[in-house]
């Protein structure tokens, strides 16, 4: 595998890669405009914490909205569409990715803390003290 970064050019000998590239709305042909619904600047609806967009009768979630998506926000726009007024909070809900071994992460960034002014303690958990990956023969 070749591997650029900025102005640097590395070759690095590997069995796997793992390539997490992210997501991008797909809602062009949608005509959200029409509709009075605002997209920022990566294509994502925006939404208030009730999930609604900037056309009160328009509510967004899943891939269309920049939050984790969560099953658990399709009940917060069911309710709100029956007239509720439940709100979700996309930067506090657990998010994993089922990898080996797995990565999990509940809250703010520790840069996004900082910034708000909020006091910032790291917890670490090491691999090499799990059973399980020992079973597996993880080193690391």
């Amino acid at each position: 595998m070749e591997l650029s970064l900025n102005e640097s050019h590395e070759t690095i000998r590997c069995e796997l890669v793992l390539s997490a590239a992210g997501r991008v709305p797909n809602c062009d042909s949608l005509n959200l405009s029409n509709a009075g619904v605002k997209r920022d600047e990566r294509g994502f609806i925006e939404i208030s914490e009730s999930f609604r967009s900037s056309n009160e009768n328009i509510f967004a979630l899943g891939d269309a909205v920049d939050t984790p998506a969560h099953t658990a926000y399709a009940k917060i726009v069911a309710l709100n569409i029956a007239n509720s007024s439940s709100l979700g909070n996309a930067h506090l809900s657990p998010t994993a990715i089922f990898t080996i071994p797995k990565i999990a992460s509940c809250g703010l960034k520790e840069s996004e803390a900082k910034g708000r002014g909020i006091e910032v303690e790291i917890l670490k958990a090491y691999y090499k003290a799990n059973a399980l990956l020992q079973s597996r023969n993880f080193e690391k």
